[in-house]
């Protein structure tokens, strides 16, 4: 019963992010043009993959940073 408190909300969030991500397509499809849900796609992609830079770049420095800091203690180093 725990269990169900605590992922009930959890999966209800989760659930309603990924509908409201989808809101702006189903806008699109039904008030616009095909080739204007084609370009909402691909403008979509750029941003996602302006996003994984980032997240590719803190995945690799973190460790390195958090190693560095646990031997030192300090924290401005790297």
């Amino acid at each position: 019963m725990h269990l169900m408190k605590i992922g009930i909300p959890l999966f209800a969030v989760s659930y309603s992010s990924s509908f409201a991500d989808t809101l702006p397509r189903l806008y699109i499809m039904n008030f616009r043009e095909v080739r204007d849900l084609g370009l909402f796609s691909s403008i979509i992609v750029i941003l996602g993959l302006g996003l994984v830079l980032p997240n590719a770049i803190s995945s690799y420095r973190y460790p390195k940073m958090s190693y560095e800091y646990g031997l030192t203690g300090d924290k401005y180093k790297f």
